[in-house]
């Protein structure tokens, strides 16, 4: 007669995820325009099927949120790609002071 489906609980991720939207009164469709984010990935996300989000995915999660990126690292159990981040803009604001203070000294 009538399957019944299991329910599967939310995970962190989900619950922050449909928190933020409520917040910040945003659709799924709305969220993923503004931040060129996958329709069909948000709700895989929402319905707690997936929490396997690449950087790419999870910067443009954290902006259409309006959270820092580390909020949703910590989320997906993903804080080797934080220290990713971190380090890449450490490097670029070091040598960017590089070229700066190169450029001065002409």
């Amino acid at each position: 007669m009538f399957k019944e489906v299991p329910r599967i609980e939310p995970t962190p991720l989900a619950k922050f995820v449909r928190q933020k939207m409520d917040e910040l009164q945003l659709s799924q469709s709305v969220l993923c325009r503004n931040a060129d984010f996958d329709q069909g990935l948000l709700s895989k996300v929402l319905r707690s099927m997936t929490t396997n989000l690449g950087l790419q995915n999870a910067l443009k999660l954290a902006i259409g949120l309006r959270v820092p990126p580390k909020t949703i690292f910590d989320l997906i159990d993903r804080k080797d790609l934080n220290e990713l981040l971190m380090n890449s803009c450490a490097w670029h604001q070091s040598h960017e002071q590089m070229e700066q203070d190169s450029s001065e000294s002409r």
